[in-house]
């Protein structure tokens, strides 16, 4: 059941945060030790994930973020 749970935070996070970056998303990925993330721009209108990550590289199809090394509040 933990294994399931585990599954379910880590895809649902994959999913929200490039739509609505938050801590808590952000948190779940430092957890288990992501440092980067890959955006498709078609599944969000953001271009700004700050504070959260910094876009290290950004075309017309994704975004590459370097996360942020803590949860600041």
């Amino acid at each position: 059941v933990l294994f399931r749970r585990e599954l379910i935070i880590r895809f649902n996070t994959s999913i929200d945060f490039s739509v609505r970056p938050s801590g808590k998303f952000l948190q779940n990925m430092l957890e288990q030790n992501v440092k980067w993330f890959v955006v498709d721009l078609e599944r969000t209108e953001l271009r700004d994930w700050e504070p959260w990550a910094t876009t290290r590289f950004i075309n017309d199809k994704v975004a590459i973020l370097e996360l942020a090394t803590e949860v600041k509040s």
